[in-house]
């Protein structure tokens, strides 16, 4: 158990790569964070993997990619009774959506995902210190840092840094934690290290998260429902697939737009609402301007929708529509908004019937056919 009194501090390395050709088998991408309370035990155990150095590698840096698997069984042996844990995002990176942004740009593949990890760490740990090991592309790690920063609104007690592996002992034990993981999901290896330190193991959480069971034991309530989603997919594949290879700036973000709901429907499950600040922050990659929440309703979701895409929304966000409740909430939703409107104006119109002995018809004019149908045939029923 931590103790929510100390700083504990989280040491992050990965195994594995951006790219999605999945031969030599490239088909994994795991992160590990080393997890240690309080500057003794970070101590002592820093101390030891200095030792393990010495013995086993002259001295050098621990890499998990030149490591044999014995060797890594005589670590993982030396250190299988010091107080430390670590957990792991393990990404299969075969199960990401083939039109997704994570695919096509490498700044959005590692920001979603490291924002994921990052994100499980601070809501836990109210007290955490990261340090990650530096990226190659200088550039990318100032606008990465300052984007994890922004996006997992961290405090004074939940700092980020990064520094370069060698530096950090407990850098490297994080990279062959992350290797020996990755090496066993891929086949490369049969060791499975939650064996060998289960005491450490506080779990892991793989994405994209499989929900086809989940799938089947909810739309066993009705047909209907299943009808709906069936739709709503149809209709977002229909525009991705008319407009996949236009390059007009504004189409391109509608169709990043319904590929993210899509990915959100097909990985998280079909009751997932997303925010506007998230879906902004997952299809602006490559952009100069920032999106912002107006010009995503108005210049994205509702053109969507007057191209036929069926696009649910509440208070909790946007989502494809995947049943009834959906519809209901969105119509719901619309309803509160127009229905005062439409008292507002009914309240004018009779002012102005009333003073005038109905001399004045406003509604007589025939653009406003549909306004007229609204006020006077509900007042007639």
């Amino acid at each position: 158990m931590w103790l929510r009194t100390n700083t504990l501090k989280g040491y992050i390395d990965e195994s594995g790569s951006y790219g999605f050709n999945f031969s030599n088998f490239n088909t994994h991408l795991v992160i590990s964070v080393i997890l240690v309370d309080s500057k003794s035990k970070t101590s002592e155990l820093e101390t030891e993997i200095r030792e393990i150095k010495n013995n086993i590698f002259h001295g050098a840096e621990i890499k998990s990619s030149k490591i044999k698997d014995r060797t890594r069984i005589k670590i993982f042996d030396r250190i299988k009774d010091f107080n430390f844990n670590y957990y792991s995002l393990i990404i299969d990176k075969r199960k990401i959506f083939d039109n997704s942004g994570l695919r096509k740009w490498k700044e959005s593949f590692y920001k979603y995902l490291y924002r994921q990890l990052y994100l499980k760490l601070f809501n836990t740990f109210p007290n955490i210190d990261i340090f990650a090991d530096e990226l190659n592309d200088k550039q990318f790690l100032i606008g990465f840092e300052k984007y994890l920063i922004k996006e997992t609104q961290n405090t004074l007690f939940q700092q980020i840094s990064f520094s370069k592996s060698e530096k950090h002992e407990l850098i490297q034990l994080a990279d062959l934690i992350a290797g020996t993981i990755n090496r066993y999901f891929t086949g490369k290896s049969k060791i499975n290290i939650y064996s060998l330190l289960s005491k450490q193991n506080s779990g892991s959480f793989k994405w994209p998260e499989e929900n086809y069971k989940y799938f089947n034991e909810y739309f066993d309530d009705g047909e209907f429902s299943r009808q709906i989603m069936e739709l709503s997919v149809f209709r977002a594949d229909n525009y991705i697939e008319k407009h996949r290879t236009n390059k007009n700036p504004e189409i391109m973000l509608r169709v990043r737009f319904i590929e993210y709901l899509k990915e959100v429907l097909l990985y998280k499950g079909p009751d997932v609402h997303v925010y506007g600040a998230d879906i902004i922050s997952n299809i602006s990659y490559g952009l100069r301007e920032k999106v912002t929440d107006y010009y995503l309703k108005s210049n994205i979701v509702a053109n969507l929708r007057d191209n036929d895409v069926l696009i649910a929304s509440n208070r909790k966000g946007y989502k494809l529509p995947t049943s009834k409740k959906d519809i209901i909430d969105f119509f719901e939703m619309f309803f509160s908004n127009i229905d005062p409107m439409i008292k507002r104006i009914r309240n004018c119109y009779k002012s102005i019937i009333l003073a005038t002995g109905n001399d004045i018809d406003l509604l007589e004019d025939n653009k406003f056919y549909y306004l007229n149908k609204i006020i006077i045939d509900n007042d007639e029923q």
